[in-house]
This record gives C-alpha cells, structure tokens and sequence, in this order.
C-alpha cells in the first residue's frame, strides 16, 4: 500500500504475461477517509482487450468504490462502482500509452480494496467484450478452436458464452488453465 493521492503520484501496475498473450496485473490499497483518492497507472498497446475487476474484503453492504478510467490523452474510458465494493468491466484499449485509474469512496466506505486488470491480445479474447466465441478453423488438425480468458473469483460465480454453430456430431473439448 502506497501514497498515491494524486495523478503524478499514481502506482504502476506491472503486466506479467503467461501463458503467451494473456496479461495479469493485480494492486491492493486503502483508503482511509471519505474524502480520499487513490491513481493507479498501467500500460496497454492499442487493441488491447481488458477485464477489470475489483473487490473489497468481505463483499459487505454499502463498502462500494468509484474507479474512473482515463486514457492517454485524458478522454474518459469508463466508471465502475457498486453496493459491495465488487465489480467487473471490459473494454478495448483505444490508444498505445498509459491509462490512470482514480479510485474514490463511492459510500462512506474507508478501508482496504484489491483490484485486477486481464488484458488479452488477439486472438484471445477477454469475459464481457462479447459472450460469443468465434471460432477459427484449423484445417491441420481439422478442428475449430478459440481461446477465451476470463475470472472466476468467487463461489457461485459463472461465465457463459455462446459457441456459435456446431455441427451435429462434432465434439466440443473444453480446457480451463491458470495463468502461469
């Protein structure tokens, strides 16, 4: 936990990449009064497809954050906030160069909050960008695969998309894997 009350300041949060073309980026910080604020700062090529996420321990009533997302040039991506401190969005990264999050009391809530960016490049695609998986023939091996990343992050939670047409009789194999 930094001291990261203004834009100048903002933390960086670092992609690590694994497996090849699918990023984690993860912070954790604190507010301690209503009239606090905290920027975090990340990195992105344009195309780029992110998931965001946040949470606040406990998921307790009346605990949600703002998170304002800006980009390069200052234009505004997108806000997020919630009952219970949790949320999740997607979107397309606009431009190569580095975005700012600004996170502030949304209640009066003061206290500890986690958040997480997963960023994918084609042809990974990324949870709420669209529920369909397009699927892309291989004519070597003579099936049709996609890869899709997303986050289950707590029990009963669930991801659901659409595969398109399937033939009958054809097989459909699903794998799950944790980033590396």
């Amino acid at each position: 936990i930094e001291s990261n009350d203004s834009p100048d300041l903002a933390t960086p949060l670092g992609f690590v990449e694994g497996p090849a073309g699918l990023f984690l980026a993860a912070g954790r910080g604190s507010l301690s009064s209503d009239s606090d604020a905290d920027y975090w700062s990340f990195e992105g090529p344009a195309g780029r497809a992110i998931s965001f996420a946040t949470e606040n321990p406990g998921d307790t009533p009346y605990t949600g954050l703002e998170y304002q997302i800006t980009g390069p040039d200052g234009s505004y991506l997108g806000s997020y906030s919630s009952y219970d401190g949790r949320n999740e969005g997607s979107f397309v990264l606009p431009a190569t160069g580095t975005y700012l999050i600004q996170v502030s009391p949304y209640y009066d809530y003061t206290g500890e909050y986690r958040l997480r960016l997963l960023g994918a490049d084609v042809p990974i695609g990324v949870e709420g960008i669209s529920s369909t998986v397009n699927l892309a023939a291989d004519p070597a091996a003579k099936v049709l695969t996609a890869n899709i990343a997303g986050a289950v992050t707590r029990a009963g939670q669930s991801d659901a998309y659409t595969l398109g047409a399937v033939d009958v009789g054809q097989q459909v194999q699903l794998t799950i894997a944790r980033p590396t």
